[in-house]
C-alpha cells in the first residue's frame, strides 16, 4: 500500500553529493571519499535535511524554480557539514 511512498531528499543529496565531493577536492580539502565516507556522509546529510516525502515521485506537485536552488543549496550545505563530521570520525581504519 506505501510502496510508492518516497523522500525525494534522497535523490537530491545523491545527486548534489558527488558535485560537493569534487569542489571540495578541487578547492584542496582533504578527506576520504571512500564508498564507505560517501554512504556515511549521504545518510548524515538526510538526517540534517527535513525529509520531502511524496507519494509518487512522478507525480510531483510543481515546484519552482526558487524552490529547486533552494533546495540545492539547503542540501550543499548539509553534505558539506556531514564531510566534515565523518571525516572528523571515519568508521574504517
Amino acid at each position: 500500500m506505501f510502496s510508492n511512498l518516497e523522500n525525494l531528499q534522497e535523490y537530491l543529496v545523491l545527486d548534489v553529493l558527488p558535485k560537493v565531493v569534487e569542489q571540495e577536492q578541487n578547492r584542496g580539502r582533504s578527506f576520504c571519499a571512500c564508498p564507505t565516507c560517501l554512504v556515511d556522509i549521504a545518510a548524515l546529510a538526510l538526517n540534517i535535511l527535513p525529509p520531502h516525502y511524496v507519494a509518487d515521485r512522478y507525480n510531483i506537485f510543481g515546484e519552482t524554480e526558487a524552490e529547486r536552488v533552494r533546495a540545492r543549496e539547503e542540501a550543499q550545505k548539509a553534505i558539506l557539514i556531514a564531510i566534515h563530521r565523518v571525516s572528523a570520525r571515519t568508521h574504517h581504519l
